[in-house]
């Protein structure tokens, strides 16, 4: 649960099941039901995936929350060029 492919698999617009424990990066705080420590309910959520409508949608709500937390701003070039600015005092271009 620790690797960033859950992760990238998220930023494809894929839904993601986590077999981890609840200090691990992916918080089932934000995943919800989406993060379990039973390999056996792990299973059982991605056959409702492929099945249940219900669930999908779920797994896409908490998926957008997730990424909306962790990534706050969509474009970071400007937030970078403007903290490069600051530290280094130039202007600019």
């Amino acid at each position: 649960s620790s690797s960033t492919v859950g992760l990238e698999t998220m930023l494809f617009e894929k839904p993601v099941v986590f077999l981890g424990t609840l200090g691990d990066y992916y918080a089932k705080e934000t995943l919800g039901d989406f993060v379990q420590d039973d390999p056996q309910k792990v299973i059982e959520i991605i056959k409702e995936l492929r099945f249940n409508d219900s669930i999908r949608r779920d797994a896409e709500i908490k998926r957008k929350q997730f990424l909306s937390m962790s990534y706050p701003h969509q474009l970071s070039g400007e937030r970078i060029t403007d903290l490069l600015v600051r530290l280094t005092g130039r202007p600019r271009r």
